[in-house]
């Protein structure tokens, strides 16, 4: 049979299945298959590590660009392995100093308090940074009960790659 093997069938029209789209077809089926071992839906997302949803659990709307601390995972490996294994979503609070340097993710999208978004943990990502005008820093941490941004330092957890060269002390 010449042209495409692909060819839909219409209703009534002989049905012809050549080698090629038999064979196709039980590489589609075997992969489904596959997948379905492993626990996962074949239609899952390519899994971005530095990219995590986020329940907002800060007890307010927060806009896209805010910090929030991160807190456990609100599936735990105990309860649902595989759904932990597939995606983990973190729990995300005000930050506190004592319990969010270096844990805190900042938002791609707003997200209404209790729902859940996206968040970068790791990577690059724009953000509100208070600075003192006079002396800039190459690092950056959160700030204790501050959502809004973060605090240009000498020494933090994030790595800041460039300041707006002019404004005030928030930029």
């Amino acid at each position: 049979m010449a042209g495409d093997a692909f060819k839909k069938v219409q209703p009534g029209q002989r049905l012809e299945v050549t080698a090629e789209a038999f064979n196709a077809f039980l590489d589609a089926a075997r992969a489904v298959r596959e997948h379905k071992v492993f626990g996962t839906d074949a239609s899952q997302f390519f899994r971005q590590s530095g990219i995590v949803k986020v329940r907002n659990a800060s007890g307010a709307d927060q806009g896209r660009f805010a910090v929030l601390g991160l807190t456990q995972p609100i599936i735990l490996p105990a309860a649902n392995e595989p759904e932990f294994k597939r995606q983990v979503t973190f729990e995300g609070v005000v930050p506190s100093k004592s319990d969010h340097k270096g844990k805190f993710a900042v938002l791609l999208e707003p997200i209404a308090d209790g729902k859940i978004g996206l968040a970068v943990v790791a990577g690059v990502v724009p953000v509100r940074l208070k600075v003192d005008p006079d002396q800039l820093y190459d690092r950056a941490e959160i700030i204790d009960a501050d959502a809004g941004k973060l605090l240009n330092v000498p020494h933090g957890s994030a790595r800041v790659l460039w300041i707006d060269a002019l404004g005030s002390e928030e930029r």
